[in-house]
């Protein structure tokens, strides 16, 4: 691992990814879900969920902000042999954009339609329904693939660390809850639920305490 020529402070760095890959966990763990068939009732409970709803999403998209943050500090404080490390950040950077993407039409679009809508007469709320879905589908698609771009950066700064053999399993860590969080991402072909989604944001934390604490370490 080798480290800029003019120091670092990494450490603060470190805390908040750390911190903040935790509560994402968490928050995503309270995400607001609307159990309903038909367009009323659908429309009734994004509008009764709307503040909670634009909470989560609020304090989602900082995390993930804070995050990207902590990471231009450990690109930049930590180089390996292969120079992947501003491809890593690109990608993540990629990633970290869609899932905000998905996270502000999830927060801020359908809370703000359903809101409008659900004042509506009954006959006018099915209306709604088509776009709603049409949203629903492209917060998978973002959310999926920003994900798995982001993991994806992660297997990439894994390889950037050939050095002690600390370094080597917090990379082989991230390495593998990073490949294991794809698979999941891959593997689940239909709706991506709230509760699988809390499972790769669990393994995304483990992966960013790993280098979380190789950017706590950079610093000594």
């Amino acid at each position: 691992m080798l480290l800029q020529d003019r120091p670092l402070r990494t450490r603060p760095a470190a805390v908040l990814l750390a911190a903040c890959a935790g509560l994402s966990v968490l928050a995503i763990a309270h995400h607001p879900q609307v159990h309903a068939k038909t367009p009323h009732a659908v429309l009734t409970g994004v509008a009764h969920l709307a503040a909670m709803d634009r909470f989560i999403h609020t304090v989602l998209i900082v995390f993930v902000l804070l995050m990207l943050y902590a990471f231009c500090v450990y690109a930049r404080a930590v180089r390996g042999p292969l120079s992947l490390g501003k491809w890593a950040l690109a990608l993540f950077a990629i990633g970290c954009s869609s899932v905000i993407g998905a996270a502000s039409i999830d927060g801020y679009f359908i809370s703000a339609f359903g809101e409008r809508y659900a004042l509506l007469a009954a006959n006018l709320q099915t209306a709604a329904i088509p776009i709603m879905t049409a949203a629903a589908i492209a917060i998978q698609i973002l959310t999926k693939f920003g994900f798995f771009a982001m993991a994806g950066a992660a297997v990439a700064w894994a390889a950037e660390l050939p050095g002690s053999s600390k370094e080597r399993t917090a990379a082989g860590i991230a390495a593998g809850c990073a490949a294991v969080s794809e698979f999941v991402l891959v593997a689940v072909s239909g709706t991506l639920q709230p509760h699988s989604l809390a499972v790769i944001a669990l393994l995304q934390a483990v992966w960013c305490a790993a280098f979380a604490w190789i950017l706590w370490s950079a610093q000594e």
